[in-house]
C-alpha cells in the first residue's frame, strides 16, 4: 500500500479536516502557508486521468467548500488550487492541494518544501479546529 493510501485511510497519523467514504482532507505537514490542505482519495488512483468522472466532480465540489472555509478562517489574499500528475506527483497517489496564498508569501517557493513551515502539534490542532468550525 502506498503512503497516500495509508494517509487517506487513517493508517498514518494526520490532521484530518474532513472525511467521507471516498475522500479524506488533511493538513499538509509541510505547508506552503497556514491552512494548506490535501484532498486524498481513499482508493488508489495515481493521477487525474485515472479518476472516475463522478469522483473528479466530487473533489471539485469539495475544493470549493474548502476554499470557502479557508477564506472565512484565514482571509488569504487568494487560494491556489492545484493537482500534479506524472513526474510532478511525488506521492504517486492522487491528491489535490487547496493552498491559501498571502501577499507576504513567495510563490516561487510553492514546490520547495525545505523552506515550508514544519508546524508543531498545537499549531496544527488550532488550524484544524478553525477549519472544521468553518465547515460546520
Amino acid at each position: 500500500m502506498c503512503i497516500g493510501c495509508k494517509l487517506a485511510n487513517g493508517e498514518l497519523p494526520t490532521y484530518t479536516i474532513y472525511e467521507d467514504q471516498d475522500l479524506r482532507v488533511i493538513l499538509d505537514l509541510y505547508p506552503y502557508s497556514k491552512g494548506h490542505m490535501l484532498i486524498l482519495t481513499k482508493d488508489h488512483y495515481e493521477g487525474l486521468v485515472d479518476l472516475p468522472q463522478n469522483l473528479a466532480h466530487k473533489i471539485m465540489d469539495l475544493s470549493k467548500t474548502l476554499t470557502e472555509a479557508v477564506n472565512r478562517a484565514f482571509n488569504p489574499d487568494s487560494v491556489i488550487i492545484l493537482q500534479n500528475n506524472g513526474a510532478m506527483n511525488s506521492l504517486k497517489h492522487y491528491h489535490y492541494h487547496v493552498v491559501p496564498h498571502y501577499s507576504d508569501s513567495d510563490i516561487n517557493t510553492l514546490y520547495d518544501t525545505s523552506v515550508h513551515d514544519q508546524n508543531d502539534e498545537e499549531h496544527l490542532e488550532l488550524i484544524k479546529s478553525l477549519l472544521i468550525n468553518e465547515l460546520a
